[in-house]
């Protein structure tokens, strides 16, 4: 009998501890995904449509990488900063192709990370002289009418490039 009483002695603190730290867990990792979800405009996107994104009224940068993409992972953190602190002002969404993306075929992606910019109005968005000088844009025009489709800058951007790019879209 007192070797039961001693295993009880044990397990039974062992047993609060893990219940507790259990807990603990469970809490903090609902706290985050609740954090994420709070966003009225969330970052990461999981289908496309590109007129809906442009009718919110708001400029709109679109920013499609992958898990396998070391610039994308570092820009990440980035963009999350970026999209908490310019909600309803701007619309920051992220489109990890490691997974299967409604909508993404009808962009001319070659590589990640790539951006592509569209001013408030839906229009596609056209940097000053000084900015497409310190960073490189592509521009992609419709064959037929000529008119400007896509803007999009290949590679990562910092986060204070991407600042000067929303300040220029109009956001402060």
């Amino acid at each position: 009998m007192s070797k039961v009483k001693t295993i009880l002695k044990i397990a039974a603190p062992m047993l609060v501890i893990a219940i507790i730290t259990g807990m603990f867990i469970y809490k903090s990792e609902t706290k985050k995904k609740s954090e994420n979800t709070d966003l009225q405009y969330p970052l990461e996107i999981t289908e496309i449509n590109i007129d809906d994104l442009r009718s919110h009224g708001m400029p709109l940068i679109l920013d499609f990488g992958s898990d396998t993409c070391p610039p994308c992972r570092e820009m990440h953190p980035v963009l999350v900063t970026l999209n908490e602190e310019f909600q309803g002002k701007a619309l920051l969404h992220y489109i990890n192709l490691s997974y299967p993306v409604e909508g993404a075929s009808q962009f001319p992606l070659q590589y990640t990370p790539t951006q592509f910019f569209f001013n408030a109005d839906g229009t596609p968005f056209v940097p000053s002289k000084e900015l497409s000088e310190a960073l490189y844009f592509n521009y992609y025009s419709d064959k037929e009418s000529g008119s400007l489709v896509y803007t999009a800058h290949i590679g990562a951007l910092s986060e204070s490039e991407l600042r000067a790019i929303l300040s220029e879209m109009g956001v402060e």
